[in-house]
């Protein structure tokens, strides 16, 4: 039986409306996970409220899938505060084929103002 050693990463990002704006799209983070990592945990901690002058969305995940990390979260769930586990989250494990960048993406209306942490925790094969 062959043997291999894992290695658990997290990787996190701030997003803030007042640096990276808040118009619908998606808006890379500047984070990367590597090709064959598994994320298997993510947060939100909300540092200021969120927005909007409509039905503001949030989600959080990468080109290709943008919700695959954080399902749509309407803008009010979003207050100074709050952490944003569970049912927000997808429940399964995220395998990446690919190496990603983390993106935020706003839909339905755009922010006017919000601040967050996300955090997720991966893990790595030496296989």
């Amino acid at each position: 039986m062959a043997k291999i050693t894992t290695s658990e990463k997290s990787q996190a990002f701030v997003y803030d409306f007042n640096t990276d704006g808040g118009g619908i799209g998606t808006i890379n983070m500047g984070d990367f996970i590597p090709i064959g990592a598994v994320i298997w945990f993510g947060f939100i901690k909300v540092i200021v409220n969120f927005a909007s002058g409509g039905a503001a969305t949030i989600a959080i995940g990468f080109a290709g899938n943008t919700g695959a990390l954080v399902n749509p979260i309407a803008y009010t769930s979003l207050v100074n505060g709050a952490i944003i586990t569970g049912v927000n989250l997808p429940v399964a494990p995220v395998l990446m084929t690919a190496q990603r960048q983390l993106a935020i993406t706003i839909a339905g209306a755009p922010v006017t103002a919000g601040e967050l942490v996300y955090e997720c925790r991966y893990t790595e094969w030496n296989i």
